[in-house]
């Protein structure tokens, strides 16, 4: 039987510990879930992803959330880009656009949600958006969008913290740790726009 050297160079403190029911869930399937793909598409895993703060750590310069930012870059893409366009459509007239972006969340060491899902995973498809634009009269338009977190869920070897606890893994009974492809699905969320 091997030993586990809990005074190796990474020490666990209780911080490590502290948690969320997010957290605990993508931790839970990746001891047990036998490295299937995990797909959140519910009202709860929308509210927790979307009021996550963003991380000040990867150059975002606010306190945002993701929803906030989200919307932020929607509108900032529709004045940019089609608003003119939309101007000149007859009512009723919609159009679709698809977005792929690169984000991170806040981090830590806990067992928590946002930090697992620290930043997308652009292999596995990025913060996808699904843009419906809509003129809804002479001067409105609705804007509909649909967000899609994809994330792999595996142990960041550069890390110290994620090696140690990696190994410790391996040592909970009957767990059988799996990397995994993790979906959280959300939306559809509204703006509405005037002309």
């Amino acid at each position: 039987v091997n030993n586990i050297d809990v005074q190796g160079y990474y020490s666990l403190s209780f911080r490590d510990f502290k948690s969320d029911w997010a957290g605990r869930e993508i931790l839970y399937h990746y001891l047990y879930g036998k490295g299937k793909g995990l797909y959140c598409k519910s009202v709860k895993w929308g509210n927790y992803i979307g009021s996550s703060k963003l991380c000040a750590c990867c150059g975002y310069t606010s306190s945002k959330t993701l929803n906030e930012y989200i919307e932020q870059y929607i509108l900032n893409l529709y004045y940019k880009s089609y608003a003119k366009a939309m101007r000149n459509y007859g009512i009723g007239k919609q159009i679709y656009i698809q977005r792929t972006l690169n984000v991170s969340l806040e981090n830590g060491e806990g067992i928590i949600g946002y930090n697992y899902l620290h930043g997308v995973n652009m292999k596995w498809g990025g913060l996808k958006l699904k843009i419906y634009i809509k003129k809804l009269t002479a001067r409105s338009v609705s804007i509909n969008f649909w967000c899609d977190w994809n994330d792999y869920i595996d142990p960041n070897y550069i890390y110290d913290s994620d090696s140690y606890k990696a190994k410790l893994a391996n040592y909970i009974p009957f767990a059988k740790p799996k990397n995994y492809y993790i979906c959280i699905s959300w939306g559809p969320r509204f703006l509405f726009v005037l002309l």
